[in-house]
């Protein structure tokens, strides 16, 4: 097609004042050029990294560091991690591109839902802002964890090769068998750096789907938490005082109860005379009467019973 066109032009250079091609002609041409200079690029660029990864090794083998095998530095070792790590991080990449655009698109379609209604249609909220209320975004953020653990094995293989000495510079020994645990340190550098990193990142959102959704202040989200806590531990403070109490007054109310139990009973009264004037003294009262609270006596506290289980009735003078 490219030849084509080119004849063509070739044919009609003198022939006609207007315009050689039509504008089919004319955007294919310019894809055309563009995919070439595209692909001259990639080209160059391979070429100028295939370059300097050979220097790389021409640098390793001067240091001495790949005339042994259980290095971890070797060509084959650095082609794997230089594949791994474009990998993962092309992968990584698109993973937080593609949660940005699917939060975008989620946060937009829920905005009405999401946002509460003094704050639509609001400039703090419009654009990029009603990413935040979606929680999909806080799972792409996450996504730098693998990016940054991508770099154990390059970084591992550039400390070997630069910065670790050789042991023994006359047989060109170099780590011998700790170059898995330089990897293994630089794989835990990686995670320990990703994790505040994600905890932060992770707080902020939470923090601001807090302040959009549910209306409070980010800064009222720690004394929110702290006055909730202290009524929390006074309510539960109170129930046990509550119940401390309860226990004490049945613990009381049972040792009186108990003590009333081995009471004897009175003596017997004197006889009352008739002629005294305490003839209404003289009623009767039955005997073995025992009083509890609502049933005998309401007067008297629950739980305790009337020491008069036995009363003697005094009799008048003569009978």
């Amino acid at each position: 097609m490219a030849a084509k066109v080119l004849a063509r032009y070739k044919q009609k250079e003198n022939a006609t004042p207007y315009p050689l091609f039509t504008p089919v002609d004319n955007a294919f041409y310019y894809v055309q050029r563009s995919l070439m200079e595209t692909a001259e690029g990639i080209k160059t660029s391979y070429d100028q990294y295939e370059l300097e990864f050979q220097e790389t090794l021409h640098l390793a083998r001067t240091a001495h560091m790949l005339n042994h095998d259980k290095s971890i530095v070797n060509a084959q070792s650095l082609r794997i991690y230089r594949a791994a790590f474009l990998m993962v991080s092309v992968v990584s990449v698109a993973t937080i591109v593609a949660g940005l655009i699917f939060g975008f698109i989620l946060g937009v379609a829920n905005y009405r839902s999401y946002v509460r209604p003094t704050q639509r249609n609001t400039a703090c909220n419009m654009g990029g802002i009603v990413l935040i209320s979606n929680a999909g975004l806080m799972w792409a953020t996450c996504a730098f964890i693998p990016v940054l653990l991508t770099f154990c094995f390059p970084l591992a293989a550039m400390l070997e090769a630069y910065v670790c000495e050789p042991y023994d510079e006359q047989d060109g020994t170099s780590l011998d068998g700790n170059g898995l645990w330089l990897s293994l340190v630089c794989c835990l550098l990686s995670m320990l750096a990703a994790i505040p990193v994600t905890l932060m990142i992770s707080r902020y959102f939470l923090r601001m789907h807090r302040y959009m959704v549910d209306g409070q202040a980010p800064d009222d989200e720690v004394r929110g938490d702290l006055e909730a806590r202290m009524k929390q531990e006074k309510h539960l403070k109170r129930i046990k005082e509550v119940r401390e109490h309860i226990l004490q007054q049945s613990r009381e109310a049972r040792c009186l109860v108990m003590s009333f139990d081995t009471l004897e009973a009175p003596p017997a009264l004197p006889a009352v005379s008739v002629d005294s004037g305490s003839h209404d003294l003289a009623r009767i009262i039955p005997t073995s009467v025992v009083r509890r609270v609502g049933v005998d006596d309401p007067k008297l506290p629950r739980g305790k019973e009337s020491p008069f289980r036995q009363m003697i009735v005094p009799k008048p003078p003569g009978v």
